[in-house]
């Protein structure tokens, strides 16, 4: 992305519309100048300093077009140069009564398109301070005599404010919009990241289920002839081993392939907190389950989510949240009711771990797919559960300081009272 504040698409729009503008502008200006010349008036001298300048303009605009980079001060000196050139053309031309003045918001409808929010501020405030300049023009001292002027004044004045008025306004909307366009190909391009993982996961699963079938077949035939064969004892132990550890891989396969399927593709369905509870203790290692501090107020209460998808992910976490943690130390895992949602019933699910943190160079980018805090990690548990929480509509908070430890909290999520007091909304 070139700029900041902009989505790639609506830079690479604006800077192509800009092109057009500023050739159509500076030709048509050129046309003007000639014709006020022509007319007498307009100065020879200025007409043809004003031509020059327009020209010069014009060529610009080419350059620009050839230059593949564009710096955001590039764009807003380019633009900023057409203002000023403009007011000088604008002074010898009527000044605040020339009907053209209106270009001026053109300038930072573009600017708003192409530039990061600071410049668009300069533009558009050089913008207002042009058009306000005019009103000192000898264009403009000519309109202060006369009968029925001031009425005439009083409308000029009026499109001052208003232009200050409609600039600001273009400035806020289109960068609020390039804004959240920003946050929503953001949350496109991180679920299409992790249907590609989840989708190859699933593929090398099914890939490696076959021969690892047939080598489960083999360690068990192996098996049976060194149980009856006396010459082939010493070989029992290994085999059993070997059996064994085959039959743990083909249940990590056949766990993959059902993850990635429920990742992706799962409804989402009512899903108790106790039978939440007892499945993360079932599924966690022993030592870590006895270490789990559970606080939950109500375990009857009831949350809409997919099912596996959702205890997949906080089942990343908490494990990551040991792993950062010395031995013997607890982590805290607590639910609790949202704060700020009073229209519909939301819960809080928090991992509190006193580990080591998250080092501030990591902090902006532990969601991101592969960036691990661990040397061995895969860097995929807070990816995972960052795009369910897209899914769900939920928010990702993660507060951590380096050497105290972490607080994970997936917030927002649906809840149903028991009994079915309470729904939730229609989508």
């Amino acid at each position: 992305m070139q700029q900041a504040s902009a989505p790639r698409a609506i830079h690479e729009l604006g800077l192509r519309v800009l092109g057009h503008y500023r050739t159509m502008l500076w030709l048509l200006a050129c046309c003007g100048i000639a014709i006020t010349a022509y007319a007498g008036t307009m100065p020879s001298s200025t007409a043809l300093g004003l031509g020059i300048a327009s020209l010069l303009a014009m060529a610009s605009t080419i350059a620009l077009q050839r230059i593949r980079r564009h710096p955001a001060w590039l764009i807003a000196a380019a633009l900023g140069a057409d203002i000023l050139l403009l007011t000088l053309l604008f002074w010898h031309s009527g000044g605040p009564t020339n009907p053209f003045t209106i270009v001026y918001i053109s300038q930072v409808a573009l600017s708003a398109m192409v530039l990061p929010k600071r410049w668009i501020t300069l533009v558009a405030l050089l913008a207002v301070c042009s058009f306000g300049l005019l009103f000192i023009s000898p264009g403009w001292s000519h309109t202060q005599h006369g009968h029925g002027m001031h009425d005439y004044r009083f409308h000029l004045y009026g499109m001052l404010v208003a232009f200050a008025v409609t600039a600001v306004v273009i400035t806020v909307v289109i960068h609020q919009l390039s804004h959240a366009l920003t946050q929503s190909n953001a949350k496109i391009a991180r679920h299409q990241r992790l249907s590609a993982m989840t989708t190859l996961a699933a593929s090398a699963a099914h890939e490696l289920s076959t021969p690892l079938n047939s080598i489960v077949l083999s360690a068990k035939d192996l098996l049976n002839d060194a149980t009856n064969n006396s010459a082939l004892k010493t070989l029992q132990p290994s085999l059993e081993l070997i059996h064994q550890q085959t039959l743990r891989c083909r249940d990590l396969l056949a766990g993959m392939r059902r993850s990635a399927g429920d990742l992706i593709g799962e409804s989402k369905r009512p899903l108790g907190l106790q039978e939440l509870l007892d499945t993360l203790k079932q599924e966690l290692p022993h030592d870590y389950a006895q270490r789990l501090n559970f606080q939950i107020n109500d375990l009857s209460a009831q949350i809409d989510v997919p099912p596996q998808a959702f205890r997949h992910a906080l089942l990343n976490v908490i494990i990551n949240a040991f792993e950062a943690s010395e031995p013997e130390q607890e982590v805290l895992f607590s639910v609790c009711d949202s704060l700020g949602t009073p229209s519909i019933a939301t819960l809080d699910f928090c991992i509190c771990d006193q580990g080591t943190g998250i080092q501030p160079n990591l902090h902006a980018h532990v969601e991101e797919p592969f960036v691990s805090t661990k040397g061995e990690g895969r860097g995929l548990g807070l990816f995972i559960t960052s795009a369910l929480a897209s899914q769900l509509g939920a928010t990702l908070n993660i507060d951590s300081t380096p050497g105290q430890g972490s607080k994970i909290t997936l917030g927002g999520i649906v809840k149903i009272k028991s009994g079915g007091a309470e729904q939730p909304p229609k989508a």
